[in-house]
C-alpha cells in the first residue's frame, strides 16, 4: 500500500517537473554562423593576383588580375556587394571597361575558392572572354 503512495508521488513529481521545464514557445538559441568578415587574398588558375573582402555578410570589393593573349589587365571594383548564403556568394558587374561575373565558396573560415569569368573591351587590347579559377586564404 505504501508502494502505490510513494508511487503516486513520484510520477506527479516528474509531471511537474516536465511541465515547469516544458516547451516556452522561444526556440533554442543556435549557434552564431560562420565568420568570413575581412581581407582574402589569393592567386588564380592564371597564377596571378586575387583578392575579395567580406563586410557584413557580403562581398562588398574585389581585385582580380588576369591575362589575354596581348594585354594583362588588373580589375578592381567595388560592387554594390555580393550577398553571402550559406556558404557560397556570386554575382555580375563592370569595372574598367571589364564586364565580369565572380562565384565562391567559403569551405571554412579561412579558405575559399571560385571561378572569374570576364569579358574585356579596352580598344588597345583585342576583344576577348575567359574565365579563371581562383583560391583564397583569409588573412
Amino acid at each position: 500500500m505504501s508502494y502505490g503512495i510513494v508511487r503516486g508521488m513520484f510520477v506527479s513529481a516528474l509531471v511537474l517537473g516536465l511541465v515547469a521545464c516544458g516547451d516556452d514557445g522561444d526556440d533554442h538559441p543556435t549557434a552564431p554562423g560562420p565568420n568570413y568578415e575581412g581581407a582574402w587574398d589569393g592567386t588564380t588558375s592564371q597564377e596571378l593576383p586575387m583578392s575579395i573582402f567580406v563586410s557584413g555578410n557580403r562581398v562588398s570589393s574585389i581585385t582580380f588580375a588576369f591575362a589575354t593573349d596581348d594585354c594583362l589587365i588588373k580589375v578592381t571594383g567595388s560592387p554594390s556587394g555580393f550577398s553571402i548564403t550559406g556558404t557560397s556568394f556570386s554575382g555580375t558587374s563592370s569595372s574598367q571597361n571589364v564586364n565580369f561575373t565572380v562565384s565562391g565558396t567559403f569551405h571554412t573560415e579561412a579558405s575559399a575558392s571560385g571561378t572569374f569569368s570576364w569579358t574585356q573591351m579596352f580598344p588597345e587590347c583585342s576583344p576577348a572572354s575567359g574565365s579563371v579559377s581562383w583560391t583564397a586564404q583569409r588573412r
